[in-house]
């Protein structure tokens, strides 16, 4: 039984904080136990699915080829007025901040309303297992209503913006991707790739990625913001668009990440790591995230020395009361 990280990090504090890396292993010790349960969703004719960061782009992914209506916290009203809309999907780890904004906003036009979340009894579930004070059809029909439509999947106590167990759980819900072959190939063949590698001597990072994980980009791309905002540089290409003058200017502190053997214009420091054929999205945001954590670990603790003070700051604040470190 592969339970290591679920046993050390079960007990970590604000000042002992999990790494990424030890998030991606505990993620998918927790995979491993669950890992063939499944999310279903409700019949619809049409679904706007709303969600914040990186929530959305998860499900983008999910949805890729369906008639679906994406939208976040910017753009939802004008969505959800869309021709044929019956359902709206809430995409919220912590189910609450814009979530219940969202719901509320919804529920007052009567269209059904599905949450997942990887919270109990959050704010926007209690939001949508209480009708609105108006008379509407929608209430009428609820009034007797048993089953709501909250779908609560499995997390680990994480750092503040990891969500590294919340996000890749929705992925591996519907592209069956096994979690213990990705544990074992990070554990024994990436682990080995990476650790003599000298990551430190680079200031910047362009990762190159073959075209079917173009729709997953953003998840490597927040997870630089959150970790190094501005210290440290990169960018993500697919091999497609490397194409197209993008590495026209070179830089010597500057390392190409590629996994593959496809030919690239970049004349500096090339790092090209071995992964297994066929693979899905699960395993290349496992694969991104450990990645990340070899960055991180190879310079100045940027994200740890600051969260507490950002936390601090953002929970006096009425819309985030009630942050901690660890969610």
């Amino acid at each position: 039984m592969k339970n290591k990280y679920i046993k050390i990090l079960e007990n970590q504090t604000e000042n002992n904080l999990a790494s990424l890396k030890e998030a991606v292993l505990w993620a998918l010790e927790l995979f491993i136990l669950e890992w063939k349960k499944e999310i279903k969703l409700k019949n619809f004719k049409r679904r706007v699915v709303v969600g914040s960061g990186n929530a959305i782009v998860t499900w983008k992914v999910i949805f890729q080829w369906t008639d679906v209506i994406f939208a976040d916290e910017n753009n939802y009203k004008q969505a959800i007025k869309m021709p044929n809309v019956d359902w709206v999907t809430i995409l919220s780890a912590s189910g609450w901040k814009h979530s219940s904004i969202i719901a509320k906003d919804v529920l007052e036009i009567w269209l059904e309303t599905e949450l997942i979340t990887c919270t109990k009894n959050s704010k926007t579930e209690k939001i949508i297992k209480t009708p609105p004070l108006s008379e509407t059809p929608l209430e009428k029909g609820r009034k007797n209503k048993k089953n709501y439509n909250i779908v609560i999947t499995p997390k680990n106590p994480e750092p503040y913006t990891y969500n590294t167990s919340t996000y890749m759980w929705w992925i591996l819900a519907f592209t069956k991707e096994n979690p213990e072959e990705i544990y074992d190939f990070l554990i024994n063949d990436l682990e080995k790739q990476l650790k003599d590698f000298d990551f430190s001597k680079y200031n910047s990072f362009l990762f190159a990625l073959d075209s079917q994980f173009s729709n997953v980009w953003n998840l490597i791309d927040t997870k630089f913001i959150e970790l190094f905002w501005r210290k440290v540089a990169r960018d993500i290409k697919t091999f497609e668009q490397l194409k197209h003058a993008v590495t026209v200017v070179s830089s010597e502190t500057e390392l190409l990440i590629k996994f593959s053997e496809k030919e690239v214009f970049f004349e500096n420091d090339i790092l090209e790591l071995k992964i297994p054929e066929n693979i899905d999205k699960a395993w290349m945001m496992a694969i991104w995230y450990y990645i990340v954590w070899f960055i991180q670990n190879s310079r100045e603790q940027f994200f740890k020395k600051n969260i507490k003070n950002y936390i601090d700051n953002l929970a006096k604040t009425e819309f985030w009361k009630g942050l901690s470190v660890i969610v």
